[in-house]
């Protein structure tokens, strides 16, 4: 779903420069429609564009720090979603993402569901998203292989 916002707001900048520029051609050619107030839009979608894409990115910064300055090291997704206002599916998706682009070390404990920290966890977890390590050469999340001790 992400992906799909970033996609949405790139496409909406990108015609905005296209505005752009069609109306501050327009004027200087008779054949081409359009008229200098084309540029209203333009500038409008391209606002609205960066927007959409400078808040994914503040979002993901305050979730970061939130849980780098948790007290407790475990911590339900309810509680975390209330805290951040944020619903559980979304929250469910950004963790998901964080880790897989490597920026957040934490797993989710099998038993009690909760985001557990990867500082917790006294065996060996992977060096690139924190998952918990078990015999195998790659990690079961991330795929990155195994590093020897």
């Amino acid at each position: 779903m992400r992906e799909n916002h970033f996609i949405w707001f790139i496409t909406s900048s990108v015609l905005g420069v296209l505005f752009i520029i069609w109306a501050s051609i327009a004027p200087s050619l008779p054949l081409v429609p359009g008229d200098i107030w084309m540029l209203i839009p333009g500038i409008i979608l391209v606002v609205i564009g960066l927007l959409g894409i400078f808040d994914s990115m503040v979002s993901d910064r305050v979730f970061l720090k939130y849980l780098s300055k948790m007290e407790n090291e475990r911590i339900s997704l309810t509680n975390l979603s209330i805290d951040l206002n944020i619903e559980i599916s979304d929250l469910r998706e950004l963790l998901l993402t964080l880790r897989s682009q490597g920026k957040l070390k934490v797993f989710f404990d099998e038993k009690t569901g909760e985001i557990v920290s990867s500082k917790l966890y006294q065996g060996i977890i992977c060096s690139f998203c924190g998952e918990p390590q078990s015999a195998e050469q790659f990690c079961s999340f991330c795929g990155t292989e195994k590093l020897e001790e």
